[in-house]
């Protein structure tokens, strides 16, 4: 089980080019799902994203400087949308997580910052600059609506992003 989880983990990090498929392929998953899996990435994302832009956005920056405070803050709805994420995680991977499982305490931990350091990677300086602007404007939102902000960037950009391992479906998911 912990093999497969890796597993599941390393699908996450591979390279863009390694993940494309073509759209119709890639499995669908709701709205809701999809702000969910957001939601949980988040408070790793915001670590992530401070590491890789230190260099070229400087330690004053908004992100480098509070991606501690955000990471803690977002923590909460991290942890609620847990149960809704590992059930995408489970169907994207193809491996059942049970809940309170040891592979589900382990999928818990290791695949936010999994994805997180994945996504961080892949920036490069305009979109860290980008990126330390639009998240010093949308701070301010409880942590919930700017999930539901992300996940809705996320669901417009997955149309056309075959990196993004999977699409995001008004209808019923597959």
């Amino acid at each position: 089980m912990i093999a497969r989880l890796a597993l599941a983990a390393a699908m996450f990090a591979l390279p863009a080019a390694a993940m494309a498929q073509s759209a119709d392929k890639r499995p669908c998953i709701t709205p809701d799902q999809n702000e969910a899996v957001t939601a949980y990435v988040m408070p790793s994302l915001a670590t992530e994203m401070a590491r890789k832009c230190a260099p070229s956005l400087g330690q004053r920056s908004y992100l480098v400087t509070n991606a501690q405070r955000l990471s803690q803050k977002w923590q909460a709805g991290a942890e609620r949308a847990w149960p809704t994420a590992r059930g995408v995680v489970s169907k994207l991977a193809g491996i059942p997580l049970a809940p309170g499982s040891g592979g589900d305490g382990f999928a818990k931990m290791v695949l936010a910052p999994a994805l997180a350091g994945k996504i961080a990677f892949e920036m490069d300086v305009q979109a860290c600059a980008v990126t330390d602007r639009l998240l010093q404007q949308l701070e301010p939102l409880p942590a919930n609506n700017l999930a539901s902000v992300l996940a809705t960037l996320l669901e417009v950009g997955s149309a056309n992003q075959s990196q993004i391992p999977y699409r995001i479906c008004r209808g019923q998911a597959d």
